[in-house]
């Protein structure tokens, strides 16, 4: 739903005064009225388009979810620290082994898939 440019919908307000409902009319889900700025948040599949192609393509094959910001974050300081995009993939997959022995019985499972075959069955 497309957000409206009244300046008092912005703020949560309506034209009496007083505060909209959980849905407002401006179409904003507001569960409370601050003056406070909203924080912007991107387009996750535009953020995720502008992520280099072998980092695209090392999400698509990762076996964690990833967000764009991270993924970017690692890629960009392993390219400024190496310059090389090998050392970016290994980087991302260390931080991906990094997540995996976080949790033992993902991990467990990612391993079992690999060694024999059955990614496409449990995933």
């Amino acid at each position: 739903m497309p957000r409206s440019r009244d300046p008092l919908c912005a703020r949560g307000l309506d034209r009496s005064g007083g505060s909209f409902s959980a849905m407002g009319p401006c179409g904003m889900r507001q569960n409370l009225v601050t003056r406070l700025r909203r924080r912007g948040r991107a387009n996750p599949m535009a953020a995720h388009d502008r992520l280099p192609p072998r980092a695209r393509v090392w999400v698509t094959q990762a076996a964690l979810p990833w967000s764009a910001a991270s993924v970017s974050r690692i890629w960009a300081r392993a390219l400024r620290e190496t310059g090389s995009e090998e050392a970016a993939i290994a980087r991302l997959d260390l931080a991906e082994a990094r997540m995996l022995a976080r949790d033992g019985v993902v991990a467990d499972l990612h391993r079992m898939t690999k060694e024999e075959g059955l990614a496409a069955r449990v995933f």
